[in-house]
């Protein structure tokens, strides 16, 4: 017995898998997204970072960071490491209060808002950042609802 596969008919189905894949990178980093903004820190900055990227080959959607933040919040900072940079440390104090004005370098600031930055970074140093976790929580609580809409974005595509 001999079965062939119209070409045309296969194509769609790839073509469909492909958008319905593509759609639900959208959708999942969406949902990141309003994760994000309720628990994270600085959240337009780490917000503005993600991106998506889809491998067609494996048919998995990646979600990427292009800060350092992102894995910091994901993973941890262990207690007794080096200080984090005084520069990253000025814009989150000046939005959270701590600093007067809004000065972008650590060198520019005043001496008393130069030693509150000081004591924050050194005890981030040794106290650490605790995990967020945030990718795996989204990951972990949605798992079902992405795979229920990437079914029903494919059947879309398929008998659309």
């Amino acid at each position: 017995m001999e079965v062939k596969i119209n070409q045309e008919v296969l194509e769609k189905v790839f073509r469909a898998e492909r958008d319905a894949l593509q759609d639900t990178a959208q959708y999942v980093l969406q949902l990141l997204k309003e994760k994000v903004k309720k628990e994270a820190f600085d959240t337009w900055e780490f917000e503005k970072s993600l991106f998506v990227k889809v491998i067609w080959n494996w048919n998995v959607i990646q979600i990427w960071s292009r800060t350092a933040q992102a894995v910091i919040m994901e993973f941890w900072r262990r207690p007794l490491q080096k200080r984090p940079p005084m520069d990253s440390l000025v814009w989150w104090a000046s939005r959270h209060g701590m600093i007067a004005g809004w000065v972008k370098s650590y060198a520019n600031l005043k001496s008393k808002d130069k030693w509150t930055v000081y004591l924050l970074a050194t005890s981030i140093a040794k106290k650490g950042i605790k995990p967020r976790e945030i990718f795996r929580k989204l990951y972990n609580e949605t798992i079902d609802q992405i795979n229920a809409y990437f079914i029903s974005a494919l059947k879309k595509r398929l008998w659309s």
